[in-house]
């Protein structure tokens, strides 16, 4: 006799007792064997022989050790044991053995990075990969923990967004993790952020298992600058402040630096501040300091500053303006006249072009009057810088046959600031009649186009003393 109703996981061991009483009327012995249990199933006491047992009541009894394959298949698992009645090898009864095979869940699961770095605002990526253990498929639960607020994930199986994978008995799934941060995530590469992904099996709950893996943020460092005001206007001796806010775009702490401003020549200017540490997302706002010095010049003056992150050695250019009103000033100044000059010789004058504006001027210099092809200019323009000076050399040339006389020429100085300002020198001279010339010569301002009467005598006698000279 035994009573049958096993109830077992694959891989289970159980046992089996049997007690067998010989009702005949005479010794007899039995084989207990079956041609039925299941495969990879292992049975210890089968086939099993009995001693000869007493007539009408001897008993014995036994017990059978089995344990279900690893892999058996859940449901009901029915075999028979005969009772063979070793005398005549004839077969007196049979067991009914059945065992329920429940469904077995058991996986492993293993995320393959355990770590990933990524800016804010970026995806960070796992690969994951589980295998199915149990005797049957099974529905596998996932669920992430651990995650910062507003981040978002996703579990993609199969290029889709899910909460669980299906794995067939013995199969071994892929899937990926995919996580992304916020756009303003502070960096993060010393700890990370330690995250799980639970993973519950849908055929036994208490069957779970966790891998877990780390997300780190890079830092990101962006500097931004706003300049409400880069013109300004300024006066000699006055303190101009330029006012700028330098804020953190970044992620991370960034370390601020403004080097020395390029500035004019005899420009000072200096910063509020000049270095600075400024938090993600955080601003500050410092002052660069320009003073105008006594001798400034006019017009716009350039004022080159850097906003620089010693983090990531990001520089920012910045360009400030300050206009100082322009003041045209030139003087033209004769210095020494040419006196007199004998006609057909070289008279010099000396003329002192001095800066007293502070503006930049190219001047230009231009002669005018009827005596204007007389004179030569060392150059058409002369450069001056504010407060400079130059002397150049003008010189005359009265013609050979210009009688003596009293006369002029007109020196036109022009500003390259303003064409409309032009200053007028005259420059005055006396004539000498040339010693070459033996008669009266000749006022230039005549209009005569023939030869005076005297110089047609030179001529005549010129010509007379050549024949002479040749006859001899």
């Amino acid at each position: 006799s035994w009573e049958s109703g096993y109830v077992l996981n694959p891989g289970d061991g159980s046992t089996i007792g049997i007690v067998i009483t010989n009702l005949g009327n005479s010794y007899q012995s039995y084989t207990f064997e079956s041609d039925e249990l299941p495969s990879g199933w292992t049975f210890d006491g089968f086939p099993h022989q009995t001693d000869n047992l007493e007539p009408y009541g001897g008993e014995e009894s036994f017990i059978v050790n089995f344990q279900v394959a690893d892999n058996a298949n859940p449901g009901y698992v029915n075999f028979t044991v005969d009772v063979i009645l070793d005398e005549d090898d004839y077969k007196v009864t049979e067991l009914f053995i059945s065992v329920k095979v429940e469904y077995y869940a058991e996986f492993a699961i293993d995320v393959v990075e355990i770590e990933s770095f990524a800016g804010p605002g970026e995806t960070h990526t796992f690969n994951v990969d589980i295998t199915n253990n149990a005797n049957i498929e099974d529905d596998i639960n996932l669920e992430i923990t651990g995650l910062l607020e507003g981040w978002d994930t996703c579990i993609l199986v199969n290029q889709v967004c899910s909460s669980k994978i299906s794995i067939g008995k013995g199969k071994t799934s892929s899937f990926i993790l995919e996580i992304t941060t916020n756009s303003n995530e502070a960096a993060n590469t010393v700890n990370g952020v330690f995250l799980h992904l639970e993973a519950v099996s849908s055929l036994n709950s208490k069957e779970s298992h966790f891998d877990t893996f780390t997300v780190y943020t890079n830092p990101v460092y962006d500097l931004s600058v706003e300049i409400p005001s880069d013109r300004k206007e300024g006066t000699s001796g006055e303190t101009i402040p330029f006012q700028i806010v330098v804020t953190n775009e970044g992620n991370a702490i960034d370390y601020v630096s403004l080097p020395s401003p390029l500035a004019p020549a005899g420009w000072l200017t200096s910063f509020s501040e000049s270095s600075f540490t400024l938090a993600p997302l955080q601003s500050k706002t410092v002052y660069l300091n320009i003073e105008v010095p006594a001798n400034v010049y006019g017009g716009e003056n350039m004022i080159e500053a850097i906003v620089s992150s010693d983090q990531s050695g990001e520089s920012i250019d910045l360009d400030f303006v300050v206009y100082v009103e322009e003041k045209a000033d030139v003087d033209v100044e004769l210095k020494m006249t040419a006196g007199e000059v004998t006609a057909g010789t070289i008279g010099r004058f000396t003329v002192r072009l001095s800066n007293n504006g502070n503006t930049i001027e190219k001047l230009s210099l231009t002669m005018e009057g009827k005596r204007k092809s007389w004179f030569t200019l060392p150059s058409d323009t002369i450069s001056l810088e504010p407060g400079s000076y130059e002397e150049i050399i003008i010189e005359v040339k009265p013609p050979i046959m210009q009688a003596a006389t009293e006369t002029s020429g007109m020196l036109n100085v022009t500003l390259s600031t303003d064409a409309s300002k032009t200053t007028k020198l005259s420059l005055p001279f006396a004539v000498l009649k040339s010693d070459l010339v033996i008669d009266e010569p000749i006022d230039e301002e005549e209009d005569s186009l023939l030869p005076a009467p005297s110089f047609i005598s030179v001529i005549l006698i010129v010509s007379l003393l050549s024949r002479l000279i040749r006859r001899r």
